[in-house]
């Protein structure tokens, strides 16, 4: 009885060792070998790389903002369980922003890896910057979301 006990206090301790040491900020993509977690293609342009951080601290790198907002539509549960979504700062290409914290920018001449035509920035500066370069407008999480649904018909 008492070996059965320690046994169990023994195995909640290592879960909760195991889950405290979960990642959850998010990693350097390894560009031109790492494959988008959605589409499958090849990450290679650093101004677009995004990942999707779940609860255990699994990590799904993308090629592009709309894999991202694609593969949260599709798949519900990996949505339900999702900790945190990050994007690359354009201007700053080694700097990830939080979704919740990110600027985004559709449209116009942008050339994003799967067309849409989205990118992401950190601050109001930066985007008044690009949105004179390419002509686009900011938007938001939610609007990204419903342009990816309804041009990719999901």
């Amino acid at each position: 009885m008492i070996k059965s006990s320690f046994i169990v206090t023994l195995l909640f301790a290592v879960f909760m060792l195991m889950t405290a040491c979960a990642d959850y900020q998010p990693s350097q993509i390894n560009y031109g070998k790492e494959s988008c977690a959605y589409c499958k293609m090849n990450i290679v342009e650093k101004q677009f790389g995004t990942q999707l951080i779940n609860k255990k601290g699994k990590k799904y790198y993308f090629d592009s903002i709309e894999c991202l907002a694609a593969i949260t539509i599709k798949q519900e549960e990996l949505k339900n369980n999702t900790h945190s979504m990050w994007v690359t700062n354009f201007e700053q290409p080694d700097q990830f922003i939080n979704i919740e914290d990110a600027i985004f920018l559709y449209g116009g001449t942008v050339h994003s890896p799967m067309g849409i035509g989205l990118l992401a920035v950190r601050d109001d500066m930066q985007a008044q910057k690009l949105l004179n370069t390419f002509g686009a407008e900011i938007i938001d999480w939610q609007k990204t979301n419903e342009i990816v649904k309804y041009t990719w018909d999901l």
